[in-house]
């Protein structure tokens, strides 16, 4: 396990040995990998009106302690739901499209 959380850091000081359970559990505790990448309500409203203002998504990952990937794959769900969401509107649809 790396003790700085670097994975690059291959330093036999910065390792320590653990199971992948005790990995897992070190991740979550650290707020790292999915179970972390679950933004609040909040935290989305304020990422998206910030990058709509212009704020790139390196300034938005630094200031939100998130990654630029996560950043990124949060815009382009937004992204992806207003589109659909406009389609729809356009086609005058307002259903559920799964079937009963």
């Amino acid at each position: 396990m790396h003790i700085d959380d670097n994975p690059l850091n291959v330093r036999l000081d910065n390792l320590r040995v653990g199971t992948q359970a005790e990995n897992m559990a070190d991740m979550a505790q650290k707020g790292r990998g999915h179970t972390a990448s679950r933004f609040k309500a909040t935290e989305i409203a304020t990422i998206v009106r910030q990058h709509k203002m212009g704020v790139s998504i390196n300034q938005l990952a630094r200031a939100t302690g998130r990654s630029r990937k996560a950043i990124r794959a949060l815009l382009s769900r937004i992204a992806l739901r207003d589109s659909q969401e406009s389609a729809q509107g356009l086609l005058g649809f307002t259903g559920s499209i799964t079937p009963a």
